[in-house]
């Protein structure tokens, strides 16, 4: 496969990370052929480069990429090292943002947008290509669960290739709205 998701510019630390068992431990959980788990394994180090880069920022993860995180937290000594040599501390993982009500799930998905955001800039990978790129090569989706359509608030899940709601077939567009404060989102999680 030509890899067309190589990271612009992405820390030298993060991108040298061997997580070779992290990677097939989750491909077989997951059913994730070689193709996947490397563009995978991209994405997964492109959020922790975006988490390093800007640590006063919250960033969201796909459920993919979120999956190989807790592979990757699950060895536990090898997981403190990769953060403490290439984020500097302990990348710390809160399951609970977007779950404790309406508005915080709300808030999930502007920062998820956020996110998005941030990979297309500072990495220059679109994310959402990336997920269907690797959803192709599994003939299914492996990145559409837990987001959700908010471009008319139908709430329906969507579809990972162009970001269109499919729930109901409406085919809306999902708008990639941003943050306006990156404190708010600091605020909501520690509350």
């Amino acid at each position: 496969m030509k890899n067309t998701f190589t990271p612009q510019g992405m820390n030298a630390a993060i991108s040298s990370i061997d997580l070779t068992p992290i990677m097939l431990t989750v491909s077989k959980k997951q059913g994730w052929n070689d193709e996947v788990s490397q563009l995978m394994e991209i994405a997964y180090k492109g959020y922790l480069h975006l988490c390093k880069t800007f640590p006063e920022q919250t960033f969201v993860p796909t459920p993919a990429m979120d999956e190989v995180w807790h592979t990757h937290m699950l060895d536990s000594i090898k997981y403190m090292q990769d953060c403490d040599n290439t984020i500097g501390s302990y990348l710390h993982h809160f399951p609970y943002f977007g779950i404790r009500s309406d508005e915080d799930r709300l808030l999930m998905e502007a920062t998820f947008n956020s996110t998005v955001e941030a990979f297309q800039k500072e990495l220059g990978i679109d994310l959402h290509a990336l997920h269907a790129e690797a959803s192709k090569l599994l003939g299914k989706s492996i990145s559409s669960e837990g987001i959700t359509c908010t471009g008319h608030n139908c709430g329906n899940s969507i579809s990972s290739e162009g970001m269109t709601c499919t729930g109901h077939n409406c085919g809306n567009s999902i708008e990639m709205a941003s943050l306006e404060s990156k404190d708010m989102v600091n605020r909501q999680i520690a509350a």
